[in-house]
């Protein structure tokens, strides 16, 4: 998915769908990032915010999975994920269908 830099640490890509067994897979192009924000834009303009964030214990890889799941993904519109990104970083979002 393209992703559109909005602000320091924000990128946004637009979405088309995605539903049961969909996840949304983001690289943040950086190893120690250890929590990312995915902000959910409805077609109703309502927001929906879900929070991924590593235990201290965790290995910070830098890659977060979100289930669209509990989304009603057909009325998804964009969505926004937001991470300390460092300098540079060119993160990358992925449509990852029926993970199960």
């Amino acid at each position: 998915l393209a992703l559109t830099d909005v602000g320091p640490g924000i990128y946004r890509a637009a979405l088309d769908g995605g539903g049961a067994g969909d996840a949304l897979m983001l690289d943040t192009d950086g190893g120690d990032v250890r929590r990312a924000e995915f902000r959910f834009v409805l077609d109703n303009a309502s927001l929906h915010r879900r929070t991924i964030e590593r235990h201290p214990d965790q290995i910070a890889t830098g890659r977060f999975l979100m289930p669209m799941d509990a989304m009603d993904a057909g009325r998804v519109t964009s969505v926004e994920v937001a991470f300390a990104a460092r300098d540079g970083a060119v993160p990358r979002l992925f449509m990852c269908e029926g993970v199960e």
